[in-house]
């Protein structure tokens, strides 16, 4: 099932219009939030995001477990993106 829904194209303020799936709609996210940067997704490391287990179709199953090394590196990386837009605005 899919649904027609207007979606940010880029980090220019740009729109579009998709037919977004759970999977597509998934892969919009990630996309976004790594900023329309499609290799930043395929490295990205934040585990404590709920897309995480989701973003390249590989779903684990239960909970996963996080070290403290990768936490502390998910919290410099939300810090490191968090400061980059708002010096965009």
């Amino acid at each position: 099932m899919s649904i027609l829904h207007t979606i940010r194209k880029n980090g220019e303020g740009k729109t579009k219009s998709v037919r977004l799936t759970s999977r597509t709609a998934i892969l919009a996210a990630c996309l976004e939030c790594m900023n329309f940067n499609q290799a930043e997704v395929e490295r990205c490391t934040s585990p404590l995001c709920p897309l995480y287990p989701f973003r390249n179709r590989r779903a684990t199953k239960g909970t996963r477990e996080v070290s403290e090394k990768q936490k502390e590196a998910q919290l410099i990386a939300g810090k490191r993106l968090r400061e980059s837009k708002q010096k965009e605005k």
